[in-house]
């Protein structure tokens, strides 16, 4: 978009340069082409990648080349010679006009093509978010079932096993008679030791 207003810029600068035949209007329309061509160097390796707009870029740049010779070379080259209406012509020349024209529909073209990709890029995007949203939720679900499984199974295997042995040993040492059996249950490391304690 700022190429195509430093191009535009140019024109009228070019039309300035023409009518006031100024020093001050030759800069304008000098730094403005200059702006053009430093702003398309920038656009050019950020669209590397993309071919169908690497076309639509050389024709912007091969356009706005022509331009340059079509339509500032005859006007400046005529206000060398001094400014009159010779030069005031030349602005409004079909060949000027058309090779402006020409400029700045590949330019329009250029920034169309690129809103479509970065619409398209959004669009990508949007859709991957989504996706991670997705991604992320079942994730969180099967997370919590594994922990509240994993919880469930620790419990029933392990704690409660643990359990019934402290309250066995609990029965077996304060009964007077100290006949209470305890049981060997639960996984196995638990129930050697409850084999243990009876034994004992």
């Amino acid at each position: 978009r700022s190429m195509v207003l430093a191009q535009a810029n140019a024109s009228r600068a070019l039309t300035d340069y023409a009518l006031l035949a100024t020093p001050d209007s030759l800069t304008r329309l000098n730094n403005a082409i200059a702006r053009a061509d430093a702003l398309a160097q920038q656009v050019a390796p950020q669209i590397a990648g993309i071919p169908e707009i690497t076309q639509l870029f050389a024709a912007v740049v091969t356009s706005q080349a022509n331009w340059v010779t079509e339509g500032v070379g005859p006007v400046t080259s005529a206000m060398e010679s001094g400014p009159g209406k010779r030069a005031r012509a030349l602005t409004e020349a079909i060949a000027t006009r058309q090779a402006y024209n020409e400029m700045t529909q590949d330019a329009q073209r250029l920034v169309s093509a690129i809103e479509d990709k970065r619409d398209e890029a959004a669009a990508l995007s949007q859709g991957f978010t989504w996706l991670l949203g997705v991604v992320l939720l079942i994730a969180g679900i099967s997370a919590t079932v594994l922990l509240t499984g994993f919880f469930l199974a620790l419990r029933r295997w392990v704690l409660l096993p643990l359990a019934r042995l402290q309250e066995d040993l609990k029965r077996a040492t304060t009964e007077p008679t100290h006949e209470h059996v305890i049981p060997a249950l639960g996984p196995p490391e638990i129930a050697m030791v409850a084999l243990d304690a009876e034994s004992m």
